[in-house]
């Protein structure tokens, strides 16, 4: 490649958090850009566009798409992990072509774009020196041996993403971009969706309302990322992952930190820890906030014990997300945050894990050879409290397989978190049979998602080890009494949280997470809290008894 400026020069854009005008990030960026990248970019006989100085008329998100579609090289800057460039570089990746990483030393890259085209530096002046001679490195590797691997390019090329990018992935990422650009306009402006046109301030409120939120809950991201990959495609797994997906996470968000101080205590009074997690749409997300946490723990060099926590489980798009997302390090070659263990047996397609005896067994010997503690972490299709004292969560699974696993999970683990969205929580006192009955399941069924539930079996003495983990409602909503009716069951006492990490199994709360962030609008409420559309009205009348 030849340097020095020439009438065809190449083009290369550069993406990059931007930050408000006169700031200090702006500043900062602008003089990373000014000093270091444009001059040498330039030097290379590259012709330069900053995303941030577009400065030709028209619309700045198509002529930041075209850049990023058609720039013989985009030059990305990762140090802030901002949404926009993450978006920005996704859109890239999409088109296999070259791409360059720079991020400042300590950032922590979300999922696998840690190839060798990310440059780390030292935000200083003689970090900029060192930035300078990478970058020219690295750029004449991409433009030179460029191989596109990475993702989403993988996915573009494969079939199924083929079957819905007509020709090319510019024309299929600009009508995606238009339909959404129309869709907002007539909402904004139109009476399709609202009774009257919204004025300048309303418009303002209802977009930051909407970059907020997505900042906040990137989990969308996450799936449609997953669901792009096509490898659950024809599973209940890919069915489920948006049902009550905000609450889930809400869930983990909760949850995981807490889990982790407990088992922090028990490896400070001398145990290893297991950590036993069940397949399942539910449980996730707790893949994605255990590895936040685990990672936070190394940042701050708290992590001697972390090496005495062993995560165990048979969820395999858990373990994926946890393999991209859990690494110690920013290297490819990194190891997990968190000692991991993939349990063997037979891939099980529908609910995306592994089941059978092989994996029944397995557990079962790790139990017996192993002086450790072991926490269950289940999920069910329903949770059903039992009613007789003490009382506790009982799980129903359909597909003996299914039950088998959970069910040896109960009896190898020294205490069971059962973890449900509260609309699949039932507090009333079923017989044996009555849901199934209820929801018209039986095994004469020839219909397999109609096969019924089986429980998991547990005693008195177990009873007193399993705790149910969920949300509840602020009076006023569709599940407000519900909420009452679990909290007065279960004795739930909020008081008892702080000494979570340290009580003894016996005397640990079943844990009951406030959660508002349901719709106020009926008709949206409802789809939130009962998404299975043909069980609704069943579930909201016969088994949680919140309409008449």
């Amino acid at each position: 490649m030849s340097s020095g400026n020439s009438g065809n020069e190449k083009k290369c854009f550069v993406i990059s958090p931007i930050g408000k005008e006169n700031s200090d990030d702006r500043r900062a960026l602008n003089g990373l850009i000014d000093s270091v990248l444009k001059p040498t970019l330039e030097e290379m006989g590259f012709d330069v566009e900053v995303a941030h100085k577009i400065n030709k008329p028209g619309s700045i998100s198509h002529q930041i798409i075209h850049h990023l579609l058609n720039d013989e090289l985009v030059v990305a800057n990762l140090s802030s992990l901002n949404p926009n460039v993450m978006y920005e570089l996704a859109v890239r990746h999409a088109t296999g072509l070259p791409v360059v990483s720079i991020a400042v030393n300590g950032t922590i890259l979300p999922f696998d774009i840690t190839d060798d085209r990310v440059i780390f530096f030292q935000n200083d002046i003689a970090g900029a020196h060192e930035l300078r001679d990478k970058l020219k490195k690295v750029v004449y590797e991409a433009i030179d041996n460029y191989v596109p691997d990475n993702p989403i390019y993988r996915v573009v090329q494969s079939s199924i993403v083929q079957k819905n990018t007509k020709n090319k992935t510019e024309d299929f990422l600009l009508e995606r971009l238009n339909s959404i650009e129309n869709l907002l306009n007539s909402i904004l402006t139109g009476s399709t969706y609202l009774n009257k046109s919204l004025n300048t301030e309303e418009i303002l409120e209802v977009a930051n309302h909407i970059v907020n939120h997505l900042n906040k809950n990137n989990q969308w991201a996450t799936g449609a990322l997953l669901r792009a990959r096509g490898l659950h495609q024809q599973s209940l797994f890919s069915e489920r992952l948006e049902y009550y997906r905000m609450e889930k996470d809400y869930l983990a968000k909760q949850f995981c930190p807490m889990l982790l101080n407990r088992c922090k205590s028990f490896v400070e009074s001398g145990k290893r820890v297991y950590i036993i997690i069940d397949s399942g749409t539910t449980l996730y997300p707790f893949f994605d906030k255990l590895a936040q946490e685990a990672l936070r723990f190394h940042a701050n060099e708290e992590n001697e014990w972390i090496k005495h926590v062993t995560i165990v489980t048979n969820n395999l798009p858990g373990m994926l997300y946890f393999m991209e997302n859990g690494r110690k390090t920013s290297s490819r070659y990194g190891d997990l945050a968190i000692n991991s263990l993939l349990l063997p047996g037979v891939p099980l397609p529908i609910y995306s894990a592994v089941s059978g005896k092989e994996t029944n067994h397995y557990l079962q010997n790790l139990r017996l050879e192993t002086d450790a503690i072991f926490i269950g972490i289940v999920t069910g299709n329903w949770i059903r409290i039992r009613h007789s004292h003490p009382h506790c969560p009982i799980p129903l699974a359909r597909g003996k397989d299914h039950q088998l696993f959970k069910q040896i999970l109960f009896e190898n683990s020294d205490e069971v978190f059962v973890v449900s969205p509260l609309g699949k929580v039932i507090n009333s006192d079923l017989e044996k049979g009555e849901l199934n009955d209820i929801l018209g399941y039986s095994e004469n069924n020839d219909n397999p998602d109609c096969k019924p539930y089986y429980e998991v079996k547990i005693d008195d003495k177990k009873a007193n080890f399993v705790k149910l983990v969920t949300t509840i409602r602020e009076s006023g909503r569709l599940l407000s009494g519900h909420s009452e009716n679990i909290r007065d069951i279960l004795n739930n006492n909020i008081l008892e949280y702080l000494d979570f990490p340290y009580l003894p199994a016996d005397r640990v709360p079943h844990l009951l997470f406030q959660f508002n962030e349901i719709p106020k609008e009926y008709d949206l409420e409802v789809a939130t809290e009962f998404p299975v559309d043909r069980l609704r009205t069943k579930v909201m009348r016969e088994l949680l008894k919140v309409i008449s």
